[in-house]
């Protein structure tokens, strides 16, 4: 590719194994700068899924190797996986922005975003930046959303743990729903896991359980909508962490990756989550299972 467009090129980590977060928040961005500025998305080799949310919404796409001679306003990478390499190469096009959530934006950054709830100031690592929940880039349909009334009482319930297949932690999630539930907490579920038809039979019984009333979905194509449907998430922190924080629903965080766990933990000192480490000894099965509850009555 060669072209002589005034554009901005988004490097965006697509593989399916990283989930979805660093593509929705690129689009966000895409989005909001609309015709003013064209964008392309470079995305990896292989990744439909994030191909197909590009073409919905009208960004242009290569899967690489780009060409750049002119004509780039600007390069944004988004993704953990980069080499210095990669860094210097974009940086070499165009003045270059990068999502950072650790706090440790790249030689060669002419500017850092970090969203994690509760920092603050102009500055990261050196590097100019925009910090704080102020400049989460999300799309604005979530923010609408907190113009709502809270519910008086909990009765759906969604759990969405990421576009990766996560069906330890589906399954923890459940058990701690099901032993929450309660005369005052008796909630619809619904249970968004990609790869369903790989779910484990310890993960199906617990689906399949009458009592439970819950409706396994593979995917949601517009989460913005699928929050207003619902009272309370159990989710995965990142972008969908600060999609609930805009749209203001109650919801307890679970980490599931270390780039999760600043957003979770500045979310939870802000009081705009709970927070959960399932793989910690100090945050059980039970203790999800209070902070459900905890959420579910207050």
């Amino acid at each position: 590719m060669n072209e002589s467009t005034d554009r901005i090129v988004f490097r965006v980590a697509s593989a399916t194994r990283v989930g979805g977060g660093h593509v929705s928040r690129c689009l966000a961005v895409a989005r909001a700068l609309g015709d003013a500025v064209p964008a392309l998305f470079v995305l990896d080799p292989g990744a439909d899924a994030a191909a197909a949310r590009c073409a919905e919404a009208g960004v242009e796409i290569s899967f690489g190797p780009l060409d750049v001679a002119s004509g780039v306003r600007a390069c944004v990478l988004d993704g953990y996986e980069f080499t210095p390499t990669d860094i210097a190469y974009f940086a070499s096009i165009a003045p270059l922005a990068v999502f950072d959530d650790f706090g440790s934006p790249p030689a060669g950054a002419s500017l850092a975003i970090n969203a994690t709830p509760g920092l603050s100031g102009n500055c990261q690592g050196g590097v100019p930046a925009l910090l704080g929940t102020r400049y989460a880039a999300i799309d604005a349909r979530f923010a609408a959303l907190a113009e709502w009334p809270p519910a008086a009482a909990v009765r759906n319930v969604l759990v969405t743990l990421g576009r990766t297949e996560a069906h330890a932690e589906a399954r923890r999630a459940l058990e701690a729903l099901e032993s929450a539930r309660n005369h005052e907490f008796d909630p619809e579920v619904t249970l968004v896991l990609p790869g369903a038809d790989t779910m484990p039979e310890g993960l199906r019984q617990i689906v399949e359980r009458p009592s439970q009333r819950i409706t396994v979905i593979e995917s949601v194509s517009d989460m913005a909508a699928a929050l207003a449907e619902v009272d309370l998430v159990v989710g995965a922190g990142g972008v969908s962490l600060l999609e609930r924080m805009a749209a203001g629903v109650p919801s307890v965080s679970v980490v599931l990756a270390d780039n999760q766990r600043a957003y979770i933990a500045g979310a939870a000192a802000l009081g705009a989550t709970r927070a959960c480490e399932l793989d910690d000894d100090s945050a059980t099965g039970e203790d999800l299972e209070e902070a459900i509850w905890r959420v579910a009555r207050d």
